[in-house]
């Protein structure tokens, strides 16, 4: 029986094991297929080709406007007030009268300050008048102790001789003490003539600083313009009560409008240098030019650097005030820098230069960049590993490292 099963499949069966023999011997018999040689992966890369140059770097700085003829006015008198004679918004001259208070009271003080000053110029004439009368008064009085002395000397020798009463000779002696004490009494008017003039004199100065203050005080019933500018608030309004000190308008000077901007700290000795040297160092933005006129000596201590004003290189130009404003900063001129485009950094500091088709790193020192049409161009680096002629690629590749091999798609300068 199992015979006869073996027999039913043993035509399938040595077919099936005549094919895998065939297959194997195929396999061993194949002819080997030819081996590729590896090849190493180049990049394609653009480059530049370095050149040293002399160029003055610039800078993108962030500035503020501001004015250092900004004011906030105020009074010194308690009063009213009338009129609003300007708005925010609007522009005034000198002297012109923005805002004007109630000058009843003012005007009372003056014409007591007026009258005090009268009377106390009285007052010292009339010492005057009292000086010259003492000093004439002075002299009779002196004739009259004459009189009373040689008076007495007569009475005194009648009464050695018994031809006169004892009265008489009292009462001349009696007439020459009231002479004496006249002259005394005269005399020590004269030699305080000019204590009192003093004393009057400072009364005077007093008085006269009354009247001054009641002038003042009158004048500050109109609040004017300090000087040519532009009122960017109004801080009252027809019949509020003000006191003395109260800021009432706040005004700024629209042609003297600074940028304020602080220089990093590792451009400040480029600037202070410039400045110190009579140089100059400018700077444009918002298509104006402008040109450093102060760098401040105080550091801050929460950005670093130090705070430099700009002023328009225009006189005429009128700026905003507080408005923030993104300026280009030209730096003196500087030697041997390289100009790359910005493609060519990698990271803040690093190139990579072309040697025998293989890149190889090299650190740079960024001094700035070239703008063209208020965007960055270029950036200036310096560098003493950099020759003329270097080919520094401008390809931002994802894996640049040392040693990788480039292929050179085109160079430019």
């Amino acid at each position: 029986m199992a015979f006869k099963v073996l027999g039913k499949w043993r035509y399938p069966i040595l077919i099936a094991a005549l094919t895998v023999i065939i297959i194997a011997l195929l396999m061993v018999t194949k002819p080997e297929a030819p081996t590729q040689p590896s090849t190493e992966k180049s990049w394609q890369v653009s480059a530049v080709s370095a050149e040293r140059i002399n160029a003055n770097p610039e800078v993108e700085l962030y500035a503020r406007t501001e004015s250092p003829h900004e004011a906030k006015l105020s009074t010194t008198v308690a009063s009213d007030v009338t009129a609003l004679h300007a708005l925010p918004g609007q522009s005034v001259k000198k002297g012109d009268v923005i805002i004007e208070l109630d000058d009843t009271d003012a005007q009372i003080a003056l014409m007591q300050a007026e009258a005090d000053l009268v009377e106390f110029y009285a007052v010292i004439e009339s010492e005057h008048i009292r000086y010259e009368t003492d000093q004439r008064a002075l002299k009779s009085e002196q004739r009259m102790l004459k009189i009373a002395q040689d008076a007495l000397a007569r009475q005194a020798k009648l009464q050695e001789s018994n031809l006169v009463a004892k009265e008489r000779s009292d009462n001349a002696e009696s007439a020459l003490a009231q002479s004496e004490l006249m002259i005394a009494a005269r005399e020590q008017s004269i030699k305080d003539h000019p204590s009192r003039l003093k004393k009057l004199n400072a009364g005077l100065k007093r008085t006269k600083a009354r009247l001054q203050a009641a002038q003042r005080d009158l004048e500050k019933t109109q609040v004017k313009a300090p000087f040519d500018a532009h009122i960017t608030a109004v801080l009252v309004a027809p019949g509020d009560r003000v006191q003395p000190g109260q800021n009432l308008v706040e005004l700024f000077d629209h042609n003297r409008v600074e940028l304020r901007v602080q220089i990093p700290n590792n451009l400040v000795d480029d600037v202070e240098s410039a400045l110190t040297n009579e140089g100059e160092v400018t700077a444009r933005g918002n298509g104006h030019q402008f040109k450093v006129a102060r760098l401040s000596l105080a550091s801050s201590q929460q950005h670093g650097g130090r705070d430099a004003w700009l002023v328009p290189v225009d006189p005429d130009l009128s700026l905003p005030l507080n408005k923030s404003l993104r300026v280009i900063l030209e730096l003196p001129a500087q030697q041997n820098l390289i100009a790359l485009p910005i493609s060519s950094i990698y990271g803040t500091d690093r190139v990579f230069r072309i040697r025998d088709e293989r890149l190889e790193s090299l650190v740079v020192q960024p001094i700035g960049y070239q703008y063209q049409d208020g965007a960055q161009d270029k950036v200036l680096v310096s560098s003493d590993t950099i020759n003329d002629g270097d080919q520094i690629i401008t390809t931002q590749l994802p894996k640049a490292i040392n040693g990788l091999k480039v292929t050179l798609q085109g160079s430019t300068k």
